[in-house]
């Protein structure tokens, strides 16, 4: 049941703490969430960016919040010239937010949906990462399904002939955040990250 995979999930989860699912180097730049929607578009286009959930920051360069390029795919073209990302984003009061040291057990409950907003609906199971007050990453369904399936890998093998009573039962795939939110809830059309060429570290906006 969910109360088992949740056990689960902890148990895989423990000892690990958000910096852990971090990418190594310097964290990649908030984007302005003042900027319209065809003006990030085309800089995103050209930079090399490979991010689909980017932070957003305000124009005192305050973490302000997230946007998924999906989001902004549902910006009619006629309107991304006005449309400012701040008005597409997840507010950052409806989004989970952490910091490096946060235990992922203690995040991962957190992760739930919110139905406040369509946009912070459809970023559930991700979190911002702030460190010092500013944007250092953004953690997926993505990577938590990483944790998990590298936590499955590390667990000792089960005793010749126990294979077939355990089988899955550890809950340990994309879905298996169960109750923290880590699975269907935010593996939609918010966008998730998912591996690919790394985007450049250079990245300015």
């Amino acid at each position: 049941g969910a109360e088992a995979r949740e056990t689960v999930t902890r148990n895989a989860l423990d000892g690990l703490v958000v910096r852990d699912l971090l990418p190594p180097g310097e964290p990649l730049p908030a984007v302005p969430g003042w900027r319209t929607v065809a003006a990030f578009l085309e800089t995103y286009q050209r930079s090399g960016d490979t991010r689909t959930v980017l932070p957003v920051q305000d124009f005192n360069g305050t973490p302000a919040g997230l946007v998924a390029l999906a989001q902004l795919a549902a910006v009619r073209p006629d309107h991304r010239d006005t449309v400012r990302l701040s008005a597409v984003a997840a507010p950052i009061d409806q989004i989970a937010v952490t910091n490096p040291d946060e235990p992922l057990v203690d995040l991962a409950p957190r992760l739930s949906p919110r139905t406040r907003s369509l946009a912070a609906a459809r970023l559930a199971g991700h979190a911002l990462v702030l460190s010092d007050g500013i944007a250092v990453g953004v953690l997926t369904p993505a990577d938590f399904a990483r944790a998990l399936q590298l936590a499955k890998l590390r667990q000792p093998a089960p005793p010749h002939g126990d294979q077939g009573r355990r089988g899955d039962a550890g809950g340990v795939d994309a879905g298996g955040v169960g109750a923290g939110g880590v699975g269907a809830g935010g593996v939609d059309a918010g966008g998730v990250d998912t591996p690919g060429t790394p985007t450049p570290r250079h990245l300015t906006w």
